[in-house]
């Protein structure tokens, strides 16, 4: 969560931190969120690294997984697809 709140906050001054996205991390009940979101890998107990980028209607409008270890989604993408809706 430490890490995540760096990620989010990075870009913002700190009286503009509450305009900061919202990042979900997944911990308890164990996969209930990546299990909804179809992203829980089962027989490995874990979620697969994933990106969702939602709209303010709730509706999904980017989503990206990596399956292949060490390599992430590609954020500045999803950061750039956001950028450009406003």
């Amino acid at each position: 969560m430490p890490v995540q709140l760096a990620w989010v906050t990075a870009n913002f001054a700190e009286d503009q931190v509450k305009n900061a996205p919202l990042v979900l991390s997944d911990f308890w009940p164990h996969g209930e969120v990546s299990r909804k979101f179809g992203v829980f890998n089962e027989e490995r107990g874990m979620s697969v690294r994933s990106l969702f980028v939602i709209d303010t209607d709730g509706t999904i409008i980017h989503t990206e997984e990596s399956t292949q270890r060490g390599v992430l989604p590609d954020i500045e993408g999803a950061v750039d697809l956001v950028a450009g809706l406003g």
